[in-house]
């Protein structure tokens, strides 16, 4: 799916139970706009990972990627989008 990524972040701690957290947050916009009576403009989405290599995918930002992800529930029954591989399309010109 084409998707302007914004920013990309990597991250990794160690949680208060010992355990390590690591991963890679890509915050994206859809490449269309979405028009409803309650909004306007383009909504951003939040593309997750703990595979931190996948932030050697992303060579620069922010630009259009082509970007697989898969999506899935967590223990809260929220829906989680998992990124699986970004393929850079269109650098943004600054």
């Amino acid at each position: 799916m084409r998707l302007y990524v914004l920013n990309v972040k990597r991250y990794s701690f160690t949680s208060q139970t010992g355990q390590e957290i690591k991963g890679v947050t890509a915050t994206c916009i859809n490449d269309t706009a979405d028009v409803t009576n309650d909004f306007k403009g383009k909504s951003t989405v939040e593309l997750k990972t703990s595979e931190l290599s996948l932030w050697n995918q992303f060579t620069a930002v922010p630009a259009f990627y082509n970007i697989e992800f898969s999506m899935s529930t967590n223990s809260k029954r929220q829906t989680v989008l998992k990124l699986i591989s970004a393929n850079l399309l269109q650098e943004q010109k600054q």
